[in-house]
């Protein structure tokens, strides 16, 4: 319906017309898109989640978790103060903000360069925000903080000129402005032109028209107005339908005329500046946008960032290093015109820092145009702090094939160097920098690509020396030399290929011996889900397991995923207390510093701490502080707040102490910390008392739960942990883990493969990942096909290269369960498997025995026949008996 047909009434509080249609309801309802408006009030990109307060007080009064997983674009993180749109999703302990974006996001990139509509408010709210009624009939949604000008306070009927950006929750107005009334343009719209209409009716009839779709008698009517009744609205309007129409010739003819019949209108010179640059005319773009700026400054209309920023976009879309630097100039005047409280787009602030690189450097430059001749699209970019040094690039790879041939993630991080040299500090900061993103995004931890000028001998090994480091977890950084970029005759993505090959092949993704997380951990979906669960429900839990089995990694991965439910989990290896401390003091100031350091904003700034941050180091800490009493009142202030529920979902603490049997005295060759006793009561004591404190240990037995006494004192937490053996890995965890780090090598195992492979190994990581290792070292070409023809020649080799680890399990059982021992040598004895009835100890094996053997799977029980789990250990215990005459 054309809105000079709605009938209206007059605004008591106005008295301008209100259209009928608009004066109910008019906002899209949650229950149609689904979608909520908030303002983040913390976000930290380094732990990957914050807090959104959501608008709608109704909806929540509490702030609500928002985690990098809920992020709609992973590699946005975003900003305190930035409104967002979101979906609520209800989890155990309360609610989850999910599909998290920036307000204004589009939801098709489409044409930036949207014209400017017309229409009038139909509604405003109390809290900065109201619904426009579109010249297309469009409700459109507004806030006052995207309005342009001096005005901030629009009553109902108010004439706005502005453009639109399509939501998901609907149409949004922003570049907003007053629109001039009739009459405000030219002397000669307060009369009637030829046909007897006013300028008000003619242009009302225009729109009716063009509405109806009649788009010729609309044009005739646009026509008469554009010689009779020119206006601001009325050449804005005609230039649209013209545009829509595909008529982007005549489009352009009627600007032209509108601005030789009000050459004093801004507006017109801008989107006629607009509509030439998205012609491809350049030059008459920038002719007529710099004199929208001279005007705007000249008459103090307003509307100058918009000018500014249509002006940065157009030198941007040259592309010429000389327009670069005026992109970069004028894209510098526009943020500084939207002030530190404007929200400068997105897409024009990513525009905004690739011109900066490739104007910085000559490598910059060369490194953007070799992404994007691969295809490679970039997500985000910035200068270093010392912006000569270099500039980090995040791409998102949209080629399945070259992401499958390596084991790549799907976004990598590229560093453009500018300096001449790369040195080790140099690198250790690249490794730095991608292991605090990929914490919060997608980016992958595992490969990085450097742009470099040359790679000199000495670079070359450093490089080589971190690809086939065994030791620890170490990024792959790839040099990419600038000749490789500046060739022209080898298509980009052949270049690439050949530079991943040289440099990935020689991984061993196998060999690394350290704890893993996120891509590098594999399988243990049920031990997690156990974990969650135990900590849902307030249960303290021990793992226990084989050296080497996985508990490190298993607790540092759910720590990591516990950020995505808001929970605040501390992790500590007491294999890191240093050897002269010998109470538990220094434990007390661990925890309270780790628990500092992780407390959301919302949550710390309502904290006095007594303990945690106050001292950076042990030794600040005095003597004379008590410091346990200390770390009660900061735990307890922390759990009072986290009960008020003022965030949801309401966090839990939730501590991890990997390596327990370091706390305990285990004689006669460990003391264990003096004070361990009190620290263990203290524990139990708090994870009594409330529910948002649980304890989890992990330790290579049970001792801690079973021990009935410590140095002749009752054990504190005698049955209090529930007891989990850590599994070993099932078939298809193995399975996946050969097949993700094997592709990442050039190696590819097939099923047959995996199955034996699995057989050999029992599902034990650490001996998983040494034969696949072995596998890989005795089989250099690259690409490598893996099946059992391969696998069974190696066997035997094998078991020479694994003796260590399997002696150390012998060991440790001969040192802590000698029955278990005895049990495991007796079935080497018998092939790997006998009754029950033959085995040592017969009818008098212990319960417990049994259950530390099961427990640890070392062992399996099936219709009284006992077996061991993993057919290497097996066929090493009986090499080892027979070569001992045992």
């Amino acid at each position: 319906m054309g809105i000079q047909y709605i009938r209206t009434e007059l605004s008591h509080d106005s008295g301008h017309a209100v259209p009928d249609s608009v004066k109910g309801d008019c906002v899209t309802s949650e229950e149609a898109t689904g979608f909520h408006r908030g303002t983040v009030e913390t976000y930290d990109p380094r732990q990957g989640y914050g807090y959104i307060e959501p608008n709608e007080e109704a909806l929540t009064p509490q702030l609500l978790l928002v985690h990098s997983r809920s992020l709609r674009d992973r590699t946005s993180p975003l900003s305190a103060g930035q409104r967002v749109l979101f979906r609520i999703e209800s989890v155990p302990r309360g609610l989850l903000a999910a599909d998290v974006h920036p307000e204004l996001e589009v939801v098709s990139e489409g044409d930036r360069s949207a014209e400017t509509i017309t229409g009038v408010v139909a509604r405003t709210g109390g809290r900065g925000f109201g619904f426009i009624q579109a010249e297309d009939g469009r409700n459109v949604f507004f806030r006052t903080d995207d309005t342009i000008g001096s005005f901030r306070h629009a009553p109902v009927g108010t004439s706005l000129l502005f453009k639109v950006k399509e939501t998901v929750r609907g149409p949004q107005a922003y570049d907003i402005q007053l629109a001039e009334t009739d009459g405000d343009d030219c002397p000669s719209t307060t009369g009637s032109d030829h046909g007897g209409l006013s300028a008000q009716d003619l242009l009302k009839q225009a729109l009716f028209e063009k509405e109806r779709r009649n788009y010729d008698r609309a044009a005739r009517l646009f026509e008469r107005g554009l010689r009779a009744h020119p206006s601001t609205r009325l050449v804005l309007s005609y230039a649209a339908m013209e545009k829509n129409r595909g008529h982007r010739d005549s489009a352009m003819r009627i600007y032209a005329e509108g601005i030789r019949r009000l050459p004093h209108k801004a507006k017109l010179h801008e989107d006629a500046g607009v509509m030439a640059a998205s012609l491809g005319r350049y030059k008459q773009a920038l002719d007529y946008l710099e004199r929208a700026l001279r005007v705007c400054r000249e008459y103090g209309q307003p509307g100058e960032k918009g000018v500014l920023l249509a002006i940065a976009r157009t030198y941007n879309q040259l592309g010429t290093l000389q327009a670069l630097t005026e992109a970069v100039r004028y894209y510098e005047l526009a943020i500084k015109a939207f002030g530190a409280g404007g929200r400068f787009p997105t897409r024009d602030l990513l525009d905004y820092e690739i011109a900066r690189i490739r104007t910085q450097h000559h490598r910059g430059n060369l490194t953007v145009q070799f992404l994007r001749d691969l295809g490679f699209q970039v997500r985000r970019a910035s200068l270093l702090e010392q912006r000569t040094v270099g500039a980090d690039l995040v791409v998102c790879l949209d080629n399945t094939e070259l992401i499958e041939s390596y084991g790549l993630s799907d976004h990598l991080l590229v560093r453009s160097a500018f300096t001449s040299s790369i040195s080790s500090s140099d690198l250790k900061n690249l490794q730095d920098t991608v292991q605090e993103m990929a914490n919060a995004s997608p980016v992958d931890e595992q490969v990085v690509l450097l742009a470099v000028a040359s790679v000199p001998p000495g670079l070359e090994r450093m490089l080589f020396q971190r690809v086939e480091s065994r030791s620890r977890s170490m990024t792959a950084i790839i040099p990419i030399p600038q000749e490789v970029m500046e060739e022209r005759d080898t298509p980009a993505l052949r270049r690439l290929r050949d530079i991943l090959d040289r440099w990935l092949y020689r991984r061993d993704l196998f060999a690394v011996n350290a704890p893993v997380v996120g891509r590098r951990f594999f399988g243990r979906e049920k031990a997690l889900a156990e974990l969650r669960e135990a900590a849902d429900r307030g249960t303290a839990t021990g793992i226990f397991g084989l050296r080497k089995v996985g508990k490190t990694s298993l607790l540092k991965e759910a720590q990591r995923r516990s950020s995505e439910t808001g929970d605040i989990a501390i992790y500590i290896d007491l294999l890191r207390v240093p050897g002269d401390v010998s109470d538990a003091r220094w434990l007390y100031w661990k925890i309270a510093g780790e628990l500092r350091s992780r407390v959301p904003k919302a949550i710390d700034r309502r904290i006095t701490w007594r303990l945690g941050g106050r001292y950076r180091d042990y030794l600040g800490v005095p003597r004379d502080l008590p410091v346990a009493t200390a770390f009660d009142a900061d735990l307890s202030q922390l759990l009072d707040t986290l009960a008020e529920g003022s965030v949801t979902p309401t966090p839990r603490v939730i501590l991890l102490l990997d390596e327990i049997e370091r706390l305990l005295p285990t004689p006669p060759d460990r003391a264990g910390l003096d004070g361990f006793f009190d620290f263990l009561s203290y524990l139990r004591g708090v994870s009594q008392e409330s529910g948002n404190f649980v304890v989890v240990v992990a330790g290579a037995n049970a001792e801690i739960c079973e021990a009935a006494q410590f140095e002749c004192r009752d054990n504190p937490v005698f049955n209090f942990f529930r007891e989990s053996y850590l599994q070993l890995l099932e078939e298809n965890e193995c399975a996946t883990m050969m097949r993700e780090l094997g592709r990442g090598m050039g190696i590819r195992f097939e099923r047959s493969a995996c199955g034996i492979i699995h057989d050999l190994t029992g599902g034990h990581p650490l001996f998983l990942r040494q034969f696949c290792s072995y596998v890989a070292q005795r089989y250099p070409d690259r690409p490598l096909s893996v099946d059992a023809f391969k696998i069974k020649p190696l066997v035997e080799e094998y078991l020479e290269f694994g003796g260590k680890d399997f002696r150390e399990i012998l060991d440790r059982l001969a040192r802590d369960y000698p029955q278990e021992r005895d049990v495991c040598v007796s079935i080497a004895r018998a092939g790997g498997h006998a009754p029950l009835s033959d085995i040592s100890g017969g009818e008098k094996l212990q319960a417990v025995s049994l259950r530390h053997l099961v427990g640890y799977q070392i062992a399996r029980v099936e219709c009284d026949t006992i077996s061991l789990t993993m057919d290497l250990f097996t066929r090493w215990l009986g090499k080892r008996c027979s070569a001992d005459g045992d």
